[in-house]
């Protein structure tokens, strides 16, 4: 998060969570990553985490940068925009083939 996707977003103001918030978000990413899943709580705190981008900092929407993250929001209403990253590249794709 902290790189703005490896500097491939500079059309955009991207905004990371403050303060321990990041730590969280990571920590939850790594967790699921490993164990293929998410449990309440963890989905809850990205929800949590992701609403107060959009309240305190103006975010429009979360960007899903990690492939993992499908296992918190596909299916769940978060109560915010959600941008998957690996949609936006298979539509790219198809895009380019067709």
């Amino acid at each position: 998060m902290e790189t703005k996707l490896f500097g491939g977003i500079s059309s955009v103001d991207v905004v990371i969570p403050l303060g321990d918030e990041l730590d969280i978000a990571h920590n939850i990413y790594i967790k699921m990553a490993a164990e293929g899943q998410v449990d309440s709580i963890q989905r809850e705190l990205l929800f949590t985490i992701g609403k107060k981008l959009c309240i305190e900092q103006g975010a429009d929407a979360f960007i899903l940068a990690g492939t993992d993250l499908c296992l918190a929001f596909n299916g769940y209403e978060c109560g915010f925009n959600v941008i998957d990253s690996a949609q936006v590249h298979i539509n790219a794709l198809c895009d380019m083939s067709g």
